[in-house]
């Protein structure tokens, strides 16, 4: 495999030299008439060593990591020239014949002879065994094999050359030369036995093996069915359960159910059946009498080899989940299903509940002994297509730009593959996948990580780009905490916890993991008790980052603003409940003999009733499987009721709770006549509703800074006194040193620079922090001290403040006044009373005494005053004999943003008038905390999307290639701008698009979650589906069109059917469109897109004459063919001189440097009025269908200042050049005169 994991072809060069070869310039191709294809960066080649250059058409040519030509070889014949740098010399060729898949061909130096080899070695002296010719035909069985009862007939078909012959064995051994030759007649299988089988013939290398495997049916499962998937394992007399945790030869055979009656019968057709491996798998749980197990397919070779399971994507590893003292079977399947409602593949894995059969006695059929109970086949959690779906990377990967992602790490037990701690918090990690990888990309990992928890606990953490919220997915690691504390999952945080790193983003707590402890099923770490929170249960590096996370405003806000988004939703309670009755149901759905197979599970392993590890109280009560399902029932309703009770807003203190708004509606569809109240649950004295209704939030993020502004500086002077009775300190009063006035023994305090402290070790950590040193007057005598710090602001700005941070640097505790008002202390270290001489309760340690840590003393804006101000602090060392102290603050003053209402929130005061589709978001705000949000989206008289209402009214199948800055911001493919728009063409009434769905051409669902306006499109509302938002956005960065989202799939170059579907199965739309003539061809690669015309009419989407190319390259997302420009008007794509705007303007090609047309400015002679003389012409091309643009012609006298000159023109001719361009040309209004003043013309074009 390359570095993308794909199996391309590859070329190996070697070098028989002394001496090396650098290369650069040489030349591959696989054509003599074009010899210069591909040409060499410059790598080296030592001598005696080899150079592996992958033939994949990906053309890469960075010296430092694998090479790729622009070619692919052709596996029909071909040729192949390696050339010297003259592009002349050829230095080695060959041509070859017919290729076979995974087979080399090249040449055996010893023997001066071209030919296949039965083995490749890339990188390596080819010294396998040689063939002539390229390998035997294939085995060609005449049946499938798997379950069988009775006897069976198996026949090997004949192979076509005569001299070929058969040999096969019947111990699942690989055939030889010298096992048996199969002669023909059938061969009668009785009991369960695997025929494996190839093809041998003189001068060829042996096919492959090809093998069937029959398993026998006993006569008391013959007839067995199930309203569950069967899965059939046959271990050729293994005992899988022996604790062996090699993978063992096993044959599967998979049964789904059949969709007429929704019954699996052990006589079915098999869903998938093949060879594969097993082991038993798990910590704790490998201990229990229902093992679960590791399932890995293979081909005849042992390799891995990716099959389709029961629907689920193609991969080879999977995993067989023993529900086992989770007694209601589906914990697991319900959570991770949850996650998938959330995130899709990024979430959690894929689920299926089956029934087992495992037989392992070597040649014995399958009978109801070999019942293994209800299981759940389930997805391994690997980077794959399908399941995590970031980039993958190859072991070799070196670049700096590729090593940046695909990673899947966690935190678990043993045994671990590459573990290392992190810096700060000592967190013990781990890799997952890949499981082992390079020292460069280890390194990589783990400074990324450092990076971040460094982040995470310095001075700006809060800033969302250089804090935590640049490394991480802030919304994935709210989301893992949630199902943690919301399922309770006992093992969360410290164990089974997964992290991905993809290359283009940012760090993600997810896919969730291992919940069959959750939700109840632990009596211990407060498992089974449904209030409480577990967090506390763990500590340390069990319970990472979460810690310092909290301790963000920010963070809080949005993890109780996602609760509540959740509990209204997906977290709601007749949604949890809906779910669990769902499994419940599949469980308990009867076969043809109404029996079910949690029936048949609990008859297998009879629990029901006593204690399996680790089971909460009262499972003695808990006698059948509905009861287990109905206690969890219970449970559940209670943790999530119980949860509630603990929402907060910005507020930090345990006790500021705190509910969002409630609406008198949650969203929906709605009358006209409909109105929206929203009331406060929290009854917040001088409170304000803040409401908006385009989908933004209410408040500006507190981390969203304004106009900021330091009024103390942690350099700042300061004046400094510690109290004693000799200097009057032990006497003042605390207004009296604490307020702007000059304390009454003020000839006493030292004056200098912060910060104030001690430093007696030699390690001199405080030093650079210390401009006052007060060792002298501290050391052994006072653990007090007082500072003041005097600052001035103005009225003006007092008004414009919106919030107040006090950052402090402290060894040991303070306490802090602002006016002689306290304002802020250590309440952890600090005595509540305090008096001239009092010491910190504790201590703050050195290293964390030298990062500030932020105050927020908003509430007290209301004490600054116009004039000067002073800020005091009373330092406190924790004893009058500590060798070091430190003290240094900053006071910061933010106006116009951060926690504060944003410009476009209104304040609630009567019934709120709604109309369209609106998401209506509404916070409480009382001056300083804010609530959690409230959000919901209404549609407001809508009409439902119809085959009447709706048309695809553009489409953008191949779009332009990639620019270079394309490429150069992650978007190489031209797939990835590709878009479809659809357009509401009635008149008078908005519709819902919500359930609309693409059956055929992309997948997209209009979902629920979606934004209320691309679900409610409003009369002549368009929106824009994408094949990638982030490259959609790059193209277009003037584009006001809604996106609706990425789309999976694409759009096919030739032409593909488009089905969309209504969310009552109706079809809206059913066409195909194409790439030849009649339907237009300039879309098919030109840049320009496919455009419905005269949309409002809604032609027959299927006819090419009712399409047309767009009146513009790119095409006009989101609003009409030729409206307004799109594109970035920075960018000159052809290099003409004339930027991309320029070019729409003009109706030029920005990607074709010879359509370039410049305005002029020239002296003619004309006739006006009956009278020649000269005039000014000024002659200019313009975009007849460019919509919003302006033409102006303006002058100048000194190329400085520019003024409109239309008074100085009139129009002369306009024309129309055929090619949707006018030429159009002004004169003078006056003669022309000579002047000694010069003016200067030019045209200025902008956007209206």
């Amino acid at each position: 495999e390359d570095e993308d994991k794909e199996s391309s072809d590859w070329i190996e060069i070697y070098n028989g030299k002394e001496t090396a070869v650098n290369l650069e310039g040489y030349y591959l191709s696989d054509n003599t008439e074009d010899l210069t294809k591909w040409k060499f960066p410059a790598v080296t080649i030592q001598p005696d060593q080899y150079l592996i250059v992958f033939a994949s058409t990906k053309d890469r040519r960075n010296p430092e990591n694998e090479l790729h030509t622009n070619f692919a070889l052709d596996g029909d014949k071909g040729q192949l020239v390696f050339l010297e740098p003259d592009g002349l010399t050829i230095l080695s060729e060959f041509n070859y014949g017919e290729q076979v898949e995974d087979t080399s061909f090249g040449e055996l130096v010893a023997n001066n002879t071209f030919g296949f080899f039965d083995k490749p070695t890339p990188g390596a002296v080819n010294n396998t065994q040689q063939f002539a010719s390229a390998p035997g035909e294939e085995i060609q069985f005449d049946k499938p094999g798997g379950l069988f009862s009775g006897t069976i007939q198996l026949t090997i078909l004949p192979p076509e050359s005569p001299n070929a012959v058969i040999r096969y064995t019947t111990n699942n051994s690989e055939p030889s030369s010298r096992s048996a030759i199969y002669n023909g007649n059938p061969i009668t299988i009785r009991e369960t036995t695997t025929i494996r089988a190839r093809i041998f013939e003189s001068g060829r290398e042996p096919s492959r093996v090809r093998s069937r495997t029959f398993i026998e049916l006993n006569s008391n499962v013959v007839n067995f069915n199930s309203a569950l998937p069967i899965i059939v394992v046959d271990s050729n007399g293994a005992n899988l359960d022996d604790g062996n945790r090699n993978f063992r030869f096993t044959y599967n055979v998979v049964i789904d159910k059949d969709p007429k009656d929704g019954l699996a019968r052990m006589t079915g057709p098999a869903d998938f059946q093949g060879r594969s491996g097993m082991h038993v798998r798990g910590q704790s749980s490998s201990g229990f009498a229902k093992k679960q197990y590791a399932w890995e397919i293979n081909n005849n070779e042992g390799e891995d080899k990716d099959e389709s399971i029961l629907g689920m994507p193609k991969e080879s590893d999977w995993i067989i989940h023993a529900p086992y003292s989770d007694k209601t079977l589906m914990r697991n399947v319900m959570v991770y299903n949850l996650a998938r409602d959330l995130w899709g593949n990024r979430g959690g894995v894929r689920t299926r509940f089956v029934e087992l059969f495992m037989n392992t006695r070597r040649g014995s059929d399958v009978s109801m002994s070999d019942y293994r109970g209800v299981y759940v086949l389930m997805e391994k959690i690997k980077i794959s297509e399908g399941r995590v779906e970031v980039e993958p990377l190859e072991n070799d990967v070196t670049d700096p730009e590729l090593i940046q992602g695909g990673y899947i790490f966690k935190k678990d037990k043993s045994p671990y593959s590459q573990p290392w701690s992190t810096a700060v918090e000592r967190v013990p990690l781990d890799m997952h996948d890949p499981e082992r990888i390079s020292t460069v990309q280890f390194n990589y990992l783990k400074n990324h990580v450092n990076d971040y928890e460094r982040a995470l606990h310095g001075e700006d953490f809060e800033d969302p780009t250089k804090g935590y919220g640049g490394f991480i997915n802030v919304q994935s690691f709210i989301d893992n905490h949630l199902f943690v504390e919301c399922f309770k999952e006992i093992d969360g945080y410290r164990i089974s916890s997964y992290f991905v790193k993809p290359r283009y983003d940012k760090i993600r707590a997810l896919p969730v993991w291992d919940y069959n402890l959750g939700l109840g099923n632990a009596n211990y770490l407060g498992g089974e008790n449904p209030t409480g929170w577990y967090y506390p249960q763990v500590g340390g590096s069990d319970y990472y980052w979460y810690q310092r996370l909290f301790e963000s405003r920010e963070f809080r806000l949005a993890y109780w603003d996602r609760f509540w988004e959740l509990r209204r939703s997906t977290f709601s309670d007749e949604n949890l409940m809906s779910q669990i009755d769902r499994w419940d149901a599949e469980l308990d759905a009867e076969n043809s003999e109404g029996e079910s197979a949690a029936t048949r599970n609990f008859n297998k392993w009879r629990v029901l009733g006593s204690y399996l590890w680790p089971n909460a109280g009262g499972y003695r009560n808990r006698r059948t499987h509905q009861s287990e399902v109905d206690w969890m029932k219970n449970w559940l309703t209670r943790r999530m009721a119980w949860v509630e009770t603990q929402s907060k807003g910005t507020a930090a203190g345990n006790r500021d709770f705190a509910n969002p708004p409630e609406f008198n509606q949650f969203g929906g569809e709605v009358s006209s006549n409909f109105r929206l109240r929203i009331s406060d649950p929290n009854d917040w004295a001088r409170s304000t509703i803040y409401y908006t209704t385009d989908g933004s939030d209410p408040r500006v993020p507190g981390n969203a800074r304004g106009i900021v502004t330091t009024l103390i500086k942690e350099d700042s002077n300061c004046e400094v006194l510690v109290p004693s009775e000799t200097n009057g300190g032990s006497d003042l009063t605390l207004s009296q040193w604490t307020n702007t006035s000059t304390p009454p023994n003020g000839n006493n305090w030292t004056s200098g620079t912060q910060g104030v402290g001690i430093e007696r070790s030699p390690s001199g950590t405080y030093d650079s922090n210390i401009g006052v040193d007060v060792e002298e007057e501290m050391y052994r005598i006072n653990p007090s001290v007082y500072i003041r710090v005097p600052f001035n602001v103005n009225q003006e700005q007092i008004e414009s403040f919106t919030q107040l941070t006090l950052r402090v640097k402290y060894d040991d505790s303070f306490v802090a006044y602002l006016n002689g008002e306290e304002v802020s202390r250590d309440a952890e270290r600090s005595p509540a009373d305090l008096a001239w001489n009092s010491r910190a309760t504790s201590t703050h340690s050195d290293s964390l005494a030298l990062t500030f840590i932020e105050f927020d003393i908003t509430p007290f804006i209301g004490s600054l005053k116009a004039g000067e101000n002073m800020l005091a602090l009373h330092g406190l060392n924790a004893g009058q004999n500590s060798s070091d102290a430190l003290w240094r603050y900053e006071l910061i003053a933010t106006a116009g943003s951060g926690n504060s209402p944003s410009p476009l929130a209104l304040s609630y005061e009567s019934p709120i008038k709604l109309e369209g589709g609106v998401e209506v978001k509404a916070r409480t705000f009382d001056g300083v905390d804010w609530s959690p949000i409230s959000s919901s989206t209404f549609k407001v008289n809508t009409i439902s999307a119809s085959a009447n209402n709706l048309v695809v009214s553009e489409l953008n199948y191949r779009p332009e290639p990639a620019t270079d800055e394309e490429k150069v911001a992650g978007f190489s493919s031209r797939g990835d701008f590709e878009f479809i728009e659809l357009l509401n063409i009635n008149t008078t009434r908005s519709i819902n698009l919500e359930g609309v769905n693409f059956a055929g051409g992309i997948d997209f669902t209009f979902n629920g979650n979606l934004a209320a306006e691309a679900l409610v499109l409003p009369p002549g509302g368009r929106v824009v589906l994408v094949d990638n938002v982030e490259a959609f956005n790059f193209r277009y960065p003037n584009s006001t069109a809604i996106i609706g989202g990425n789309y999976a799939g694409n759009l096919s170059n030739d032409g593909e059917q488009i089905h969309i579907v209504s969310s009552n199965g109706t079809t809206i739309k059913d066409f195909t469109y194409n790439d030849v003539a009649p339907w237009p061809i300039s879309p098919d690669g030109d840049g320009f897109t496919l455009t419905l015309v005269d949309p409002d009419k809604n032609p027959d989407h299927s006819d090419p004459s009712n399409w047309t190319a767009s009146s513009n390259i790119g095409g006009s997302p989101g609003q009409a063919d030729g409206e307004g420009f799109n594109g970035n008007p920075e960018v000159d794509q052809d290099g003409d001189g004339l930027n991309a705007f320029l070019e729409y303007a003009f109706g030029t090609n920005d990607s074709d440097s010879k359509s370039r047309v410049l305005p002029s400015i020239r002296l003619n002679d004309l006739n006006v009025n009956n009278e020649s003389a000269q005039y000014l012409v000024f002659e200019f091309q313009k975009n007849t269908n460019a919509g919003g643009i302006s033409y102006q012609i303006q002058v100048s006298g000194d190329l400085s200042t520019w003024s409109e000159a239309s008074g100085e023109f009139t129009i002369l001719s306009s024309q129309d050049n055929g090619d949707g361009t006018e030429s159009v040309i002004y004169r003078s209004k006056n003669k022309f005169e000579e002047n000694s003043n010069p003016r200067f013309y030019r045209l200025n074009v902008a956007i209206e």
